[in-house]
Parts: C-alpha cells; sequence; structure tokens
C-alpha cells in the first residue's frame, strides 16, 4: 500500500501585522487536491518573513499574540466603533469589505488565547460571529470568556450566527446583511460548548481540538 501524500495548491495568504503595520507573518491557505477519507479540503502553514530560510513555515512565537487586521481594530475601538469577531480571516474580509472594522485569530476553533482577547480592551461593543457548528460554539464561548477577563462589559458584547449557511461568508453571500444576523442566547452557547470535544472537531475538519 502507498504511503499518503498531501497534494495542495496555494489559495491565499493573510497577512498578520503588528500594532505599527508591520508584517510579523503571514497565515497561508492551501486547498487540498486529493483529500483523504476524513474530508478535509483545505489546509494552512505559515510563511515567517523573519526566520531562516529553513525555518520560515513554523509557526512564529508571536502568532500567538496577535490578530489579525490589528492596527485598523485599535482604531476602531479607540473610536467607540463596534468591533467584530469571526473565526476566520476570510470571513473578517468578508466584513471589511463592507466597511465593518472586524478581526479574526489564526489558529482555528477554540485556540484563542488572552493575550489575544487582550487587544479589544477598551472596546464598547464586539459583535462574536459563530460557525454553525459544535467546534464553532466552543470558539465563539472561549472568546466571550476572554472578552469578559479582559474588561469588556458583558451587556457589551453580542453573539450571533448566520442566517443563511455556516459563517459571516455564506451569509452575506446568500444576500443578507449584518443587520439580519441571528442573535444567540448566551445560554444556548454555552449548552453548545459543553459538548466540544476532539470528536467534534476532527468532525468539522479540525485537526485538534
Amino acid at each position: 500500500m502507498s504511503k499518503y501524500v498531501e497534494r495542495t495548491r496555494e489559495v491565499c495568504r493573510y497577512p498578520f501585522t503588528d500594532r505599527y503595520g508591520r508584517l510579523r507573518f503571514e497565515k497561508v491557505r492551501y486547498e487540498i487536491l486529493n483529500p483523504k477519507p476524513d474530508g478535509r479540503t483545505k489546509t494552512f502553514r505559515y510563511f515567517n518573513p523573519d526566520a531562516l530560510p529553513f525555518d520560515q513555515k513554523r509557526k512564529p512565537a508571536i502568532a500567538d499574540s496577535i490578530i489579525y487586521n490589528l492596527p485598523a481594530v485599535l482604531e476602531g475601538v479607540s473610536a467607540g466603533e463596534v468591533v467584530h469577531w469571526t473565526e476566520g480571516e476570510a470571513d473578517c474580509d468578508a466584513l471589511t469589505a463592507q466597511g465593518y472594522v472586524a478581526t479574526s485569530h489564526h489558529q482555528g476553533a477554540g485556540h484563542v488565547t488572552p493575550e489575544q482577547a487582550a487587544w479589544l480592551r477598551g472596546a464598547e461593543r464586539v459583535v462574536l460571529w459563530a460557525d454553525r457548528d459544535i467546534p464553532g460554539a466552543y470558539d465563539v464561548w472561549r472568546r466571550w470568556q476572554l472578552l469578559l477577563a479582559t474588561g469588556v462589559p458583558e451587556e457589551g458584547i453580542v453573539i450571533v450566527v448566520a442566517l443563511a449557511g455556516k459563517d459571516v461568508r455564506d451569509h452575506l453571500n446568500a444576500g443578507h446583511t449584518v443587520a439580519e444576523a441571528v442573535p444567540m442566547a448566551k445560554s444556548t452557547v454555552t449548552t453548545l460548548a459543553a459538548q466540544h470535544s476532539a470528536a467534534t472537531a476532527r468532525k468539522a475538519g479540525y485537526r485538534a481540538v
């Protein structure tokens, strides 16, 4: 039996900068051309411009400390604007293309860090978009809890899901507006998040919890 070798094609790159707009790393999205039975059709790697050539694809040490679109997020927080926080960079880009202040985190569901949430300290209102699956519920629950620990007031945090499809892009591509997103009760989020496990992560296409 021949050994499986994943074949990929680069689709796009998501640049992560520091607060001054300096590129710190890129998250690179690939299409899997020969998916395994687990059904995954995409995978991600890193590009670290500051590393030596043999080390450029390894996750940079700073990656877990910054969020996507950071300079615009800090400007939005300072100006008292609503900040939208999605589970993926493509969803974030879909919102910023419509003029919204938006961000995301690079790790995927369930891996948000306190350092990342701390960038939203002082925000008056944050809209957390949840993907419509169990890992998505767990991820948005974790973002919610970390924002509370950062000092964002409970009443300033709203959790929503797409009216159509799984995520922000599905919602917007279906012709719906941001205002038409469906609010999620926080009690419902908590109940769904408690069902998260390694099995539900694999089912949703994630490598790990």
